[in-house]
Order: structure tokens, then C-alpha cells, then sequence
């Protein structure tokens, strides 16, 4: 049996229905950090290498909700519970849903929402970390580390970009 973080410690989750209930609410989580992202592509849309990170970034996240859509189908044969709360995970959601309703109505300059977007991602990469899901075999695990290495790509891609910018 193979878990994404130490062994043998409480699982906060591990019944059926509110591991699928968890599984949907991370599936939405990238979804909404999806359309941040196209949000930003939006307000950025002059822009375009800026343009282009944004999108190259939300087609990343687009990914990472199939994986968790994947996940929630095969819940009952891959995961057998989750340390994170629902209610960390709903948490989550609602600032996302804040964080993009503030970013339509007062759009951010470029090098801000950089640094926005580290920080968004850096809590990703804590919050994929924390799950810590118990998996049932390894080849699960190994999707969801290399999700969390893309989530730290993101950061330093966006930390390169910022960089390069700033120095223009």
C-alpha cells in the first residue's frame, strides 16, 4: 500500500462518500485555478509572452482536474482516505472564487499578478502536500507526485518570468 506521506497516521477522511465529496472539491480547486489563469490571460491579453504564460499555465491546471477527475472515478480502487479536511479544501475553493472575482474587477499589473500567482501556487504545492492521500498502489502515487513537481514548475516558471520581466 503505498501513501503520499508518512505512515500509518490518521486519515480525516476515509469514507467513500466523503473521500468523492474531497476528490470533487480538488477537481473544482484546479478548475477554478484554471480559469484564474484565463482570467489573467484576459486582462493581460496585450501582452504576449505574458498572454502565453497564462495560458500555458491554465492548460496545466486543466490537467491536473482530469487527473482528479480520474481519481474521483476510480476512488473506490485507488484511495483509500485523505488527511485534509473538507472543510480546509472548501476553504480553498472560496478563496479562489474571491481571488478571481478581485482580479476582474481591479486587474493587477503584470509583475503583480506574478508574484499572485507564485504565492497561489506555492499554497497548491502545501495543499497537494497536506492531502496526503493513502493510495493503494504506487503507479497513483506517481500521478500525483508528478502533479505536485508540475505545481513546482509553475512556481518557478513564474518566478523566471517575473524575473525576466523586471529586468526589461
Amino acid at each position: 500500500m503505498a501513501k503520499s506521506s508518512g505512515e500509518g497516521g490518521n486519515m480525516a477522511v476515509k469514507d467513500q462518500n466523503s473521500l468523492r465529496k474531497l476528490l470533487q472539491t480538488c477537481s473544482d480547486l484546479e478548475a477554478l485555478a484554471g480559469e484564474l489563469y484565463r482570467t489573467l490571460a484576459k486582462v493581460h491579453k496585450n501582452d504576449d509572452a505574458a498572454h502565453a504564460l497564462w495560458l500555458k499555465t491554465a492548460r496545466e491546471e486543466d490537467n491536473h482536474q482530469l487527473q482528479f477527475d480520474l481519481c474521483l472515478r476510480l476512488a473506490s480502487n485507488m484511495v483509500l482516505g485523505s488527511s485534509v479536511s473538507q472543510e480546509k479544501a472548501d476553504r480553498a475553493v472560496a478563496l479562489f472564487k474571491e481571488s478571481i472575482l478581485n482580479l476582474r474587477n481591479s486587474p493587477p499589473s503584470v509583475p503583480a499578478a506574478l508574484k499572485f500567482a507564485i504565492r497561489m501556487e506555492t499554497a497548491m504545492l502545501e495543499f497537494h502536500t497536506a492531502q496526503a492521500l493513502d493510495f493503494t498502489s504506487d503507479q497513483f502515487l506517481n500521478m500525483f507526485k508528478a502533479m505536485m513537481n508540475d505545481d513546482r514548475e509553475h512556481i518557478k516558471s513564474l518566478q523566471d518570468f517575473l524575473q525576466s520581466y523586471e529586468s526589461k
